[in-house]
């Protein structure tokens, strides 16, 4: 779907230097690794994208160099600590306006830990999961409520070093961080 938030987070992947083409109705976005990604040259304003919101700040967690996201006034009112919290546990450093956007996110070598997810949230694990693709060691993330698989799904198809185990109505998902992954069509 061409949405607004789609286009949101398709610019701010360009911003960070993502060469991302259009043609026959696809998208090519040519990748070139874990620490690829460039700082931006400015804010990145992801409009009411809470989706985007949250797992871009897992994913910039990670990097070599600081960002700011930004929103629209309905998005700057929305929750944040949901994600900022649990990656703090990381060692991640992120500085919110009362818990809300905007969020500034000091790119840091992160730390594998063990997160217990009480709030069931796909995009809360999905954020936590994009932090762990470049944390070295092994990250363990209990869903104490099982949620969306859809980030587990595509990481396995990418390669990631991730390994799923559902346990009555718990999931325990592994993760080690730093394995490069492999080009995919979807």
């Amino acid at each position: 779907l061409k949405s607004e938030d789609v286009l949101h987070t398709l610019n701010a992947f360009k911003s960070m230097g993502v060469k991302i083409e259009e043609s026959n109705n696809k998208l090519i976005i040519l990748g070139k690794g874990l620490n690829s990604l460039k700082k931006p040259k400015g804010k990145i304003y992801l409009g009411n994208s809470g989706t985007s919101a949250r797992l871009l700040t897992g994913l910039l967690s990670s990097q070599k160099f600081d960002t700011v996201l930004t929103g629209d006034k309905s998005l700057s009112s929305r929750p944040m600590r949901r994600i900022s919290d649990p990656l703090s546990k990381m060692n991640a450093k992120i500085n919110s306006s009362n818990g809300r956007l905007p969020l500034k996110i000091e790119g840091s070598e992160l730390k594998c830990t063990k997160i217990d997810l009480d709030i069931p949230s796909a995009q809360i694990k999905s954020g936590l999961l994009l932090a762990s693709l470049n944390t070295k060691g092994e990250t363990i993330i209990t869903e104490n409520k099982i949620t969306r698989d859809h980030t587990e799904v595509m990481l396995k198809s990418f390669g990631a070093n991730i390994e799923i185990k559902k346990l009555d109505n718990k999931k325990l998902i592994k993760i080690i961080g730093g394995k490069e992954l492999i080009s995919k069509n979807i």
